[in-house]
């Protein structure tokens, strides 16, 4: 077991006991509600039934013969037994009512509040999944450059004075892709065409400079890496196309591409596109990855 799947059990387990402690708590809350209120209703059942006492039933009978044959404005009748002595209502009287709507209250909000921390727990370890795919995917692609010593920032001389939205033309791009020193360059591109022979087939591949300028890469592949882009299963449509793939090339030219942009995929009919052309040194499917897009998306805001 690795340390992100590590880190998932150990974030499993945590939300698991945390939410059985809390409706632990909540159940025992409600049991001594419940049990307070039967214990005031059960008090006062007995205090309602309990016999009465002689003189005080004899001096309630006494005010009443008095009421009916006396007028409105006579002296009410003083009873000589002091009426502190009279039986008063109990306090579980007056709270078992309560008592009872906070345990119904408590029973009806119970499944909701576990459904909430249920949901939040799950949003959690998806994230958590998601997160761990993410830096599982960067580090292969870090491996890859790293395999074939490929440059893997060649955009940042081409962003240092521009931002993510601004055009970039195909005579600053060529010198930084068409290098001198032959390096291979990592592109993260998405699949548009396989064609060519079996024997000599070509992978087209779209990617881009920033938002505002693509590159559309021509490149001459064995057929062994033609069968994985077209056997690869079919990826979630984003920003730049479908299927993506890690692609290492040689590049041999750019020149400016005779293709009309796709303005569904947010490009502009006017916006610089390069051909790239040269020869596929390996490729390694990455899914649905943007990271690079997002990445790039966050330098166009600041």
């Amino acid at each position: 077991m690795n340390r992100n799947h590590g880190l998932l059990l150990f974030s499993d387990i945590t939300c698991l006991r945390n939410i059985r402690g809390t409706l632990l708590a909540m159940w025992l809350l409600i049991g001594v509600v419940v049990v307070l209120a039967l214990v005031g209703m059960l008090e006062e059942f007995i205090r309602v039934n309990a016999p009465h006492d002689p003189f005080e039933e004899a001096i309630l009978e006494k005010i009443g013969k008095r009421t009916e044959l006396s007028n409105v404005d006579s002296e009410p009748f003083v009873p000589s037994k002091p009426e502190q002595n009279r039986t008063q209502p109990s306090v579980w009287n007056h709270l078992a009512g309560p008592m009872l709507l906070l345990a119904m209250i408590g029973l009806i909000l119970w499944p909701v509040l576990a459904n909430q921390r249920r949901e939040k727990a799950d949003q959690a370890r998806k994230a958590a999944e998601r997160q761990a795919h993410i830096q599982q995917i960067e580090n292969s692609i870090s491996s890859l450059a790293q395999r074939y010593n490929a440059v893997q920032n060649w955009r940042d001389s081409l962003l240092a004075d521009k931002k993510s939205f601004d055009r970039i033309f195909t005579m600053e791009v060529a010198p930084v892709l068409a290098r001198a020193d032959s390096r291979p360059i990592l592109f993260l591109a998405s699949l548009h065409d396989v064609s060519g022979q079996s024997d000599h087939p070509i992978i087209y591949f779209d990617s881009y400079v920033n938002f505002r300028s693509a590159l559309r890469l021509q490149l001459d592949c064995s057929t062994d890496q033609a069968n994985i882009v077209m056997k690869t299963r079919h990826g979630t449509e984003g920003r730049f196309g479908g299927d993506r793939f890690a692609v290492i090339a040689q590049v041999s030219s750019v020149d400016s591409a005779n293709i009309e942009l796709d303005s569904a995929n947010g490009n502009n009919r006017n916006d610089p596109m390069s051909e790239v052309k040269g020869r596929c040194v390996d490729i390694m499917p990455i899914g649905d990855y943007r990271g690079d897009e997002d990445e790039l998306l966050k330098k166009g805001l600041d």
